[in-house]
């Protein structure tokens, strides 16, 4: 199960690379993103995944309590997007695209940092 968190943690770091050095492009390609039902069910399901990965794997690694508390998290942010409507998800959306590639920049070094960690987790 490490090796699925240190892939997980590459894919991560590779995804934020890409939104800190093109935020621009990556910013025109979320503006054209309707939010719908079968999309929200996708983040769900994707998010969900996540978190119980992270918590089967969590018992094997360094840090076990912080992984086991993002796992967690993961799996409550997932039923969260469920259960919100997707007027309600696509206005977060629009909001967080009009304050700029900035925001996209840091989004991407959170992400970095995230999957950095992971990876470290497990080594």
């Amino acid at each position: 199960m490490t090796e699925v968190l240190t892939v997980l943690g590459s894919v991560f770091c590779l995804i934020s690379l890409f939104a800190i050095g093109f935020p621009k492009r990556l910013l025109r390609a979320a503006e054209s993103i309707t939010i719908t039902t079968p999309l929200r069910f996708l983040a769900f399901v994707i998010r969900i995944l996540l978190g119980i990965i992270i918590l089967l794997a969590a018992g094997s690694t360094q840090f076990p309590l912080t992984l086991k508390v993002i796992g967690i998290l993961l799996i409550v942010s997932g039923v969260t997007l469920l259960l919100l409507g997707n007027s309600r998800i696509q206005s977060l959306l629009n909001w967080f695209l009009r304050q700029g590639p900035n925001s996209i920049r840091i989004s991407g070094v959170v992400g970095f940092l995230f999957g950095g960690f992971l990876i470290y987790a497990v080594v």
